[in-house]
């Protein structure tokens, strides 16, 4: 139980930190080239840089696009690296400043009563499952994006490689690192640094249901539709 806490408490004020963060990106501005297309997620990333050196990565660096990079090496194991990676900006299409998070502890399955908005575990079933195991809801005040998509997975990543320096009887290949802009505009991998990575498998942690693996490689700049007819 103590272990547990060991890990909840700082995830979550971890991840509390980061969606108070600014970091919306904008479409215009990424198709136009500029890249971060925000100054928020410079200051995403500077945050991010700080922290990671301060657990003891090593090549902890943010490249000119603002790609945030890290190593975690390897204590033992002899197995091959892994990247994992999450993105730091957020969706324009609702506003993500001023994010005041609202926390319920403990959720026993009421409606959550938002600015705007409800939230009904009989008609949510992650909500639904939420309150059968009494775990911890957080939304925004409902005037807002909360952000959970993805500061949730670098909350996760960042609280794992903490929990692992903590705990170096937990025998662990290298862990490249990189948290990357411009997701939501459909740029985020414009100008990710491959050559710093030497890890041969990447998993993205971003959202989905508990228990969700997806094993395709899937982007969504652009469709375009053709109608050939007449008026």
């Amino acid at each position: 139980m103590e272990d547990k806490l060991n890990i909840k408490n700082p995830l979550l004020e971890r991840f509390l930190k980061y969606v108070k963060i600014w970091s919306e990106s904008d479409s215009e501005k990424a198709d136009s080239g500029v890249m971060p297309s925000t100054s928020g997620q410079n200051e995403m990333a500077s945050v991010l840089r700080d922290e990671l050196k301060s657990l003891g990565l090593e090549n902890v660096q943010t490249t000119e696009h603002c790609y945030t990079y890290g190593i975690l090496p390897a204590n033992g194991s002899a197995e091959s690296s892994i990247c994992l990676l999450a993105h730091i900006d957020t969706s324009e299409e609702v506003s993500g400043k001023n994010v005041n998070p609202k926390i319920y502890e403990n959720y026993s399955g009421g409606k959550i009563i938002l600015c705007g908005a409800e939230l009904d575990p009989q008609k949510d079933s992650a909500l639904s499952l939420a309150a059968k195991n009494g775990e911890t809801i957080i939304t925004s005040d409902g005037t807002t994006l909360l952000g959970a998509d993805d500061k949730a997975g670098v909350a996760e990543i960042v609280s794992c490689l903490e929990y692992l320096l903590s705990h170096p009887e937990l025998k662990h290949p290298a862990i490249e690192i990189i948290f990357s802009p411009d997701e939501e505009t459909g740029h985020g991998m414009d100008k990710v640094p491959l050559e710093l990575l030497k890890s041969k498998c990447a998993y993205t942690v971003d959202g989905g249901h508990i228990g969700e693996l997806e094993t395709e490689c899937f982007n969504a700049f652009r469709s375009d539709v053709v109608f050939k007819g007449n008026a």
